[in-house]
């Protein structure tokens, strides 16, 4: 059985926000290009919109990561595997700093 913890980062982005998985401890909860600000993306709930759509980008604003979201789009299979490792090791280590006992 494999478990792998992960924290996300939010960056804003011309049509909405980025949201990535980052080492534990350095985010705020796969680049994820979460395109909301664009015409179609409220299409099978328009009256959610607004309300959501405010608050959610205050939120994203708000929480800015300390660097750059990583992104995979483009990079060779090779580097997003060792760049996968790396964070699979930093969060390792960030919980044998901080959650074991």
């Amino acid at each position: 059985m494999s478990v792998h913890f992960k924290d996300m980062a939010v960056q804003p982005a011309d049509d909405g926000f980025r949201l990535s998985e980052v080492p534990l401890g350095t985010g705020v909860l796969d680049p994820l290009r979460i395109p909301c600000l664009t015409e179609g993306y409220f299409a099978t709930f328009p009256e959610r919109k607004a309300a959501r759509l405010d608050a959610r980008m205050y939120w994203v604003k708000a929480n800015p990561p300390e660097q750059a979201v990583p992104v995979v789009s483009g990079k060779p299979f090779a580097q997003v595997l060792a760049e996968e490792e790396a964070n699979n090791r930093a969060c390792l280590g960030w919980m044998r700093k901080n959650i074991s006992g």
